[in-house]
């Protein structure tokens, strides 16, 4: 299989410093008719640091944040009754509240909280809702997620909430989606007949169906699976740090944010199993890991 490459199917809409915007062009009806990825020097920090946790990985899902929101403000001027949907634990860092000034520059971004748990049930996971805290109104949905792979609890908010109200659009955003999650979410939204558009940072993924780790289907986004969406430049870069191997570039965002020994003793686990060199460019945080240091 070729690798398709963002320039073979996509185009430049707008550049700002290193900040580069393209809208991804597939004929047909089988795909979001707008979809976008957003290039950005925090977006690639974040595809090859799997060394950077706590607070530092929760202040670059924030600027990612912020710069994919700018992307897309022009999609979101037409609403006036705009809201925001929260999905708890991984959506934290990723709300647009602070992004939403551009839009709501007196107001504060109305949103709904949703604390939802994935629970494995054969290959698929299955959603059940711990708690809901908001309403199912507005003309524009927003909902941020940090890492979109099997797509599962997201579809499982549209898939609610579109039974019991209908925006004009929905806006997904993500820092680490894949096109397997977004489709799923897309065909929802069809079926509803309510637009859908997806922003991507720095990548599309395919997602893994096996995870590296035992018992994680659907949940590995390596920039290395065939299928996985970039451009040509990051590739050589991703390709350099993960060595060809097929490691998932974000890894468990909520325990890298609020159980840091846990990521880092996963992620150390993957290098081995892998068999990456940590002696080569990408790694020096897990050589100073060794000798005792913090992530670099």
């Amino acid at each position: 299989m070729n690798r398709v490459f963002i320039e073979d199917i996509g185009e430049v809409i707008k550049k700002k410093g290193e900040i580069v915007v393209w809208r991804i062009l597939i004929p047909g009806n089988c795909f979001p008719k707008e979809m976008y990825l957003v290039e950005s020097p925090e977006g690639e920090k974040l595809i090859l640091g799997r060394g950077i946790w706590g607070r530092r990985k929760f202040e670059l899902i924030e600027k990612i944040a912020d710069i994919l929101f700018e992307a897309a403000l022009e999609k979101m001027n037409f609403s006036r009754n705009p809201r925001q949907f929260l999905i708890l634990r991984g959506a934290y860092p990723f709300d647009l509240q602070r992004a939403s000034k551009r839009l709501l520059p007196d107001f504060i971004l109305p949103t709904t909280f949703l604390k939802l748990q994935r629970k494995l049930v054969g290959d698929s996971w299955q959603i059940e809702e711990k708690f809901f805290l908001g309403e199912w109104t507005g003309d524009l949905w927003l909902i941020p997620d940090t890492a979109i792979a099997s797509g599962s609890t997201i579809n499982y908010l549209v898939t609610k909430g579109l039974k019991i109200a209908k925006p004009e659009r929905i806006i997904v955003f993500t820092a680490a989606g894949s096109i397997e999650g977004i489709m799923k979410i897309w065909r929802t939204c069809q079926e509803h007949d309510v637009e859908m558009i997806p922003v991507f940072s720095q990548c599309i993924f395919e997602v893994s169906k096996k995870g590296v780790l035992p018992n994680l289907p659907y949940t590995d986004l390596p920039v290395e699976n065939p299928g996985t969406i970039v451009s040509r430049k990051f590739y050589q870069k991703a390709h350099q740090v993960y060595q060809g191997k097929p490691m998932c570039c974000v890894g468990d965002v909520g325990e890298s944010l609020e159980n840091p020994q846990k990521y880092i003793a996963e992620t150390l686990k993957e290098i081995e199993m892998l068999g990456i060199d940590i002696s080569q460019p990408g790694w020096k945080w897990a050589q100073a890991l060794m000798r005792g240091g913090r992530n670099a």
